[in-house]
């Protein structure tokens, strides 16, 4: 039902928006991407998480990146941070995820630091979510994603 719902108002979202109003450097179709896509991640952490959840060691990093995954517009929205990822090139690698991202990063880190170890599973888990939350970042100005959002709206 969350999913249905979210999906629905990110197009939703999208109709609404008066055209020439960019939210960042986004169109508002463009930033559908984010939404939309955003959800699907969020998902897709969030499945496997709950059907692992009693195989030690997948449930927790799983769970933890599917809730950052949604943080990812609260992040956003802090000018500061936003500013110093587009000053640095990041932002044209991450988008709107550079926020999560670093925090993502910054966990694994810490966790390695604090237990000694290199946590394989929550290291795997975060390179997918790096690679998907790159990819959504790249596909938001792409032509394939204005098609979607074409479809999307009508």
């Amino acid at each position: 039902m969350l999913v249905a719902v979210g999906l629905r108002i990110a197009v939703a979202s999208a109709a609404v928006t008066p055209p020439g109003v960019l939210l960042g450097p986004l169109t508002s179709r463009q930033f559908m991407a984010v939404s939309f896509l955003g959800i699907l991640l969020f998902t897709g952490f969030v499945a496997p998480g709950v059907r692992l959840r009693g195989v030690a060691g997948w449930h927790r990093p799983l769970m933890f990146l599917a809730t950052l995954s949604v943080c990812a517009a609260g992040l956003g929205r802090i000018q500061s941070l936003t500013e110093f990822f587009v000053r640095h090139g990041w932002y044209g690698v991450f988008g709107d995820f550079c926020g999560v991202v670093t925090f993502a990063a910054l966990t694994v880190v810490a966790h390695g630091v604090l237990t000694h170890r290199l946590d394989r599973r929550l290291a795997t888990s975060f390179a997918g979510f790096v690679v998907v939350c790159t990819a959504i970042a790249q596909a938001t100005t792409s032509a394939g994603w204005a098609a979607v959002a074409e479809l999307l709206l009508r």
